[in-house]
C-alpha cells in the first residue's frame, strides 16, 4: 500500500484522498481469521484506543491505517469526546459496520485522561494501545510493538518511534524524559531544547502512541482508571509511566515500529488554560509519586522555580504568569487530594525505591528553568 496517500502534509493538514480508496480490514488478519491458524498462534488481543475530538481532518486516515495493520488479533475502539464538527457521524458512516471496530460517544469533552479511560473500560485486549487521532500507522507497527512487549516480562510499556507527518526522516519523538524536578523533555527534532544526557530508555512513553500490558495497567490504577482523571490534559502519560516504573516495570521505545504524527494539531499554543493545567499537574505528579524524603527535597524547589518563572513573565506574558500562580495556589489549598493518592501509590503500588527512579532521570537544567516559560511554551505548542 502506498503510505503517502494517507499522510497529511504540514501545508494542507488533511489527507489527500482516503475516501476514494477501498476500505480494507487488515489484509493479513482477514486471511487468518478465516482459518484455525489464529488460535494456534495464541497472540494476545490488542485494543487500539483512538480518542477523537473535532478531528474530521484526521480521524478517517488514522482508523484506516490501523485497520490495515498486519497484526492478526486486534480491535479498534474509537472514543469521540463530544465532537461538534461532524467527525463522529463520519466515523459511524465509514466504520460502524466493521466487526472489530467499536465506536463510543461521550456527551462532552472529558479531556485526554478520562476520554482514554472510557476507551479502557470498554476494551477487551491483553494489550492496550492509546493512539492519538492525528497519527497514521505503518503496516507492521502493531505487530512490532506487541512482539517487544511479549519478549520480556519486565517491560510494561512501549512506545513506537513517532516521525513527523509528511517528513518520515524526521524523528518526532522516541519517548519522554524527566528531570528530578519533574520537568519533562521530549526527544525529537521539533523540540529545540534537548536533554543534556539522553538515557538508554525513556522515562515515559508519550500518550500520542502508548502501549501497555493490561496486567501492568491494572496493577497501577488510580480511582479505577489508567490515567488520573484529575489530569484533564498534560502529565497524564508521565504520571502513569512513573507509577509503572514504581511497580518495577520498564518502559522502552520500539524504534522499528513507526507511527506518523501531526504534532500540535489540537494544542492551541501556550494559553492561560494550558499553563494552568501544565503547572498544576506537574506539581500533583510529584506529590503522588515521590517518596516523602525526595518530595521534601524537590517540591519546595519546584514551587520556588514556578514562582520565579511567574514573576519573570508578569510583564511579557501576564496570563501565563497568573495561570502559574493560580496552579500553585490550587495545589497548596487542595494538597489533600494528591496526598491521598500519594498514600495509595506508596503503600500499594511502589516496589522500587526512589534511588532507582532518580537514576533514570535527567539532571535539572537550571539555566533553562530560570529562562521563564520557554520549556512550557514549547511543550504545550508541540503537544
Amino acid at each position: 500500500m502506498d503510505k503517502q496517500r494517507y499522510i497529511a502534509t504540514p501545508q494542507t493538514k488533511r489527507f489527500q484522498s482516503p475516501s476514494e480508496q477501498p476500505l480494507r480490514i487488515s489484509r493479513f488478519g482477514s486471511q487468518l481469521a478465516q482459518t484455525e491458524t489464529l488460535r494456534g498462534l495464541n497472540l494476545p488481543l490488542a485494543s487500539v484506543i483512538v480518542l477523537s475530538y473535532n478531528a474530521s481532518m484526521f480521524v478517517e486516515q488514522c482508523v484506516r491505517s490501523v485497520l490495515d495493520s498486519d497484526y492478526p488479533n486486534f480491535e479498534v475502539i474509537v472514543v469521540d469526546n463530544g465532537s461538534t464538527d461532524g467527525s463522529y457521524e463520519l466515523v459511524r458512516k465509514l466504520f460502524g459496520a466493521i466487526p472489530n471496530v467499536r465506536i463510543i460517544r461521550n456527551s462532552r469533552n472529558l479531556g485526554f485522561a478520562e476520554g482514554n479511560n472510557v476507551g479502557y473500560r470498554n476494551s477487551r485486549g491483553d494489550v492496550l494501545v492509546f493512539l492519538n487521532v492525528d497519527t497514521v500507522t505503518e503496516h507492521d507497527w502493531l505487530r512490532r510493538l506487541v512482539d517487544v512487549l511479549n519478549s520480556d516480562a519486565t517491560i510494561g510499556v512501549a512506545q513506537p518511534r513517532l516521525v513527523s507527518m509528511g517528513h518520515p526522516g524526521s524523528v518526532d519523538s522516541e519517548g519522554g524524559y524527566m528531570d528530578c524536578l519533574g520537568y519533562v523533555y521530549l526527544y525529537g527534532s521539533w523540540y529545540t531544547t534537548k536533554p543534556i544526557r539522553k538515557p538508554a530508555e525513556p522515562f515515559y512513553a508519550e500518550g500520542a502512541a502508548l502501549a501497555i500490558k493490561r496486567s501492568v495497567a491494572e496493577s497501577v490504577l488510580l480511582d479505577a482508571s489508567i490515567f488520573d482523571p484529575s489530569h484533564f490534559l498534560y502529565y497524564e502519560d508521565s504520571d502513569l509511566c512513573w507509577r509503572v516504573r514504581l511497580s518495577g516495570h520498564r518502559i522502552v521505545c520500539v524504534r522499528n515500529s513507526i507511527v506518523h504524527h501531526q504534532r500540535a494539531y489540537a494544542a492551541g499554543g501556550a494559553s492561560y488554560t494550558s499553563a494552568y493545567r501544565f503547572t498544576k499537574n506537574h506539581i500533583a505528579t510529584l506529590i503522588k509519586n515521590y517518596g516523602l524524603r525526595c518530595l521534601l527535597k524537590w517540591l519546595p524547589l519546584v514551587v520556588l522555580f514556578e514562582s520565579l518563572s511567574a514573576a519573570l513573565l508578569i510583564t511579557r506574558a501576564g496570563d501565563i504568569a497568573l495561570a502559574k500562580i493560580r496552579a500553585i495556589f490550587w495545589c497548596l489549598m487542595n494538597f489533600r487530594q494528591p496526598w491521598e493518592k500519594h498514600v495509595y501509590v506508596q503503600r500499594l503500588i511502589r516496589r522500587v525505591p526512589d534511588s532507582a527512579i532518580v537514576q533514570l532521570m535527567l539532571r535539572p537544567d537550571f539555566r533553562l528553568l530560570l529562562s521563564g516559560s520557554q520549556a512550557l511554551t514549547q511543550f504545550v505548542q508541540g503537544r
